[in-house]
């Protein structure tokens, strides 16, 4: 077996999404687009081409509504949005987008409650109906209510109790009293670091 068929079966991480920005391309109409078959040819894999695919597609909607644009090194205009949920002075509170996907810093107290939520999801995923119901309650945990969590779990609709346990435990081991910074793609792929 090849070791290029292998890669591309493996489950792909953000670091792989964010990989392919060298194919990624702006379109004349402003609109984001990948070269997926020479991205694949140089052994990027399967699964972070799809989330990037599926990204565009939501982004690309945004830049024809005219709700965002894309500069030329790929950062994403109007798509940083900070807020605030309660006073905390141990970390900030926001939601970005960027062209590989989301980014959500949180809080120390932001971060508890977000890991505390998703314990709560990931524990009744038996009693809500399928994994895209849990998805979409831990979704609504981790995103302000302004974001339009039902573009995210369509990515990541598959995703049961035990990844978002996951979720939760990889914040509360990366929240130092200062807070998190989630980067996840549109598939759902995740990483955690502290604030």
């Amino acid at each position: 077996e090849s070791t290029s068929s292998s890669q591309q079966t493996e489950v792909a991480t953000v670091n792989d999404v964010k990989a392919l920005k060298p194919y990624v391309e702006i379109n004349e109409d402003g609109t984001l687009s990948l070269n997926a078959e020479e991205a694949l040819a140089n052994g990027a894999k399967e699964q972070a081409v799809e989330a990037l695919q599926g990204h565009f597609g939501i982004l690309n909607e945004e830049i024809k509504n005219g709700e965002i644009s894309v500069a030329e090194d790929l950062t994403i205009i109007g798509g940083e949005k900070e807020f605030a949920t309660h006073y905390c002075s141990r970390g900030i509170n926001s939601y970005s987008e960027f062209w590989w996907g989301y980014q959500r810093k949180a809080c120390d107290c932001e971060s508890n409650r977000i890991a505390n939520d998703l314990n709560t999801a990931a524990a009744g995923g038996g009693m809500v109906t399928g994994a895209a119901a849990i998805a979409s309650v831990a979704l609504a945990a981790i995103f302000p209510p302004a974001v339009p969590i039902a573009n995210l779990i369509g990515g990541g609709a598959a995703f049961d109790g035990s990844y978002w346990w996951l979720v939760a435990s990889r914040i509360t081991a990366n929240n130092n009293g200062r807070g998190v910074i989630m980067d996840m793609t549109y598939a759902l792929f995740f990483d955690i670091t502290p604030q």
